[in-house]
């Protein structure tokens, strides 16, 4: 195994108070990194800052693969082992690792959307909406709670942005929201099918191009699952 010398994704941002639009392009590199083990059918299953070193020439080395699964040729979810099911970091951990469900590359996506959600705004994903209780593992969900309604004095500081937190708010709103809350989706098939795909609009948000807009189609496809189960 290679020897990283790096320190974590959070901390790198947050002792070189790096600017947003800084932070997504150093996290594009994670995407890079966690397409290509998906390529090659694995599935990290433990994405989290502490697990994103960034060395001294700004490269960010992605580690720790002790749970990680590969997928069997079919590219079916793996299922969860009762020794491994237990190791992980729940604060980044998708809805379905929580719940002990089949996990995908999906579940990946949402770990990633979990960091990206802490480097820009200094909050976790699940800070801004109460946990489910009637989940004993307090399920934490997003829902609708828009990434920079969250944003204020206190998390920008926490964060390390250089940014006040009205200018945080200003540069989250839109795109950045939108991306985010996809890559957050409770639901697995409503996130990024791809880590690339979440690569791509973050470089349309750097770039300003074509901003990200809400999945209308995939939330309309939501409710009608809903109604379909209540009905």
């Amino acid at each position: 195994m290679e020897y990283v010398d790096g320190i974590s994704i959070a901390e790198y941002c947050k002792t070189r108070r790096l600017p947003i639009r800084q932070r997504v392009r150093l996290f594009m590199q994670v995407t890079v990194a966690v397409q290509f083990l998906h390529d090659y059918g694995i599935v990290h299953r433990d994405i989290t800052p502490s697990n994103l070193l960034v060395t001294t020439n700004g490269s960010v080395k992605v580690v720790d693969f002790g749970i990680s699964n590969v997928l069997d040729p079919n590219t079916r979810p793996v299922m969860h082992t009762a020794g491994l099911s237990r190791m992980m970091t729940p604060a980044y951990a998708s809805p379905e690792q929580l719940t002990r469900k089949k996990l995908s590359r999906h579940s990946d996506i949402y770990s990633m959307g979990a960091i990206l959600h802490e480097l820009v705004t200094g909050i976790l994903p699940g800070e801004l909406a109460p946990p489910d209780h009637n989940n004993k593992l307090s399920l934490r969900t997003v829902r609708s709670v828009k990434p920079s309604d969250g944003v204020d004095a206190k998390s920008a500081s926490n964060a390390g942005l250089p940014e006040n937190a009205e200018q945080a708010r200003t540069l989250l709103q839109g795109s950045l929201d939108n991306i985010l809350l996809r890559a957050l989706e409770n639901d697995p098939g409503l996130r990024y099918s791809t880590s690339e795909l979440f690569r791509i609009d973050l470089v349309r948000y750097l770039e300003e191009l074509s901003p990200a807009r809400p999945n209308r189609t995939l939330s309309l496809l939501k409710k009608l699952r809903h109604w379909a189960k209540s009905g």
